[in-house]
């Protein structure tokens, strides 16, 4: 999926390219089970833009509202921000404001707290 202005459009993976990303055996119990709990749901978007063909797939996360598909924003702000406040990586937002959006509060401030024999960053580069 990507998100456009119109809103949410089922796509290819990135550069068209399928992978196949390795599932140790705990992960796939769990995502049974979840799927025991919470059946795959059918959602119905538009295929690569928004005025495209109608494309009906099975989703194993969806919002809870049970508006479709989960975006990234409700991610950001529901679980991920929530719980860098509970680490104390970012400070709690005042009543009526947002959490607070800065880079500098994110990935890298929490890879540079966190110990490295508990997470470790991934890298790239070019050698």
């Amino acid at each position: 999926m990507k998100v456009t202005k119109e809103g949410l459009v089922f796509s290819s993976p990135k550069r068209n390219k399928i992978r196949n990303v390795p599932l140790p055996d705990r992960v796939a119990h769990v995502l049974k089970r979840h799927m025991e709990t919470f059946p795959p749901v059918e959602v119905t978007l538009p295929w690569l833009r928004p005025d495209g063909p109608l494309v009906t797939k099975r989703l194993l996360f969806t919002r809870l509202d049970g508006a479709g598909a989960v975006r990234r924003t409700d991610f950001n702000d529901r679980t991920w921000k929530p719980a860098r406040v509970s680490a104390g990586v970012i400070p709690a937002p005042r009543p009526g404001e947002r959490h607070q959006a800065a880079r500098e509060h994110g990935m890298h401030a929490l890879s540079t707290s966190t110990p490295l024999c508990c997470w470790t960053p991934a890298r790239t580069s070019k050698h």
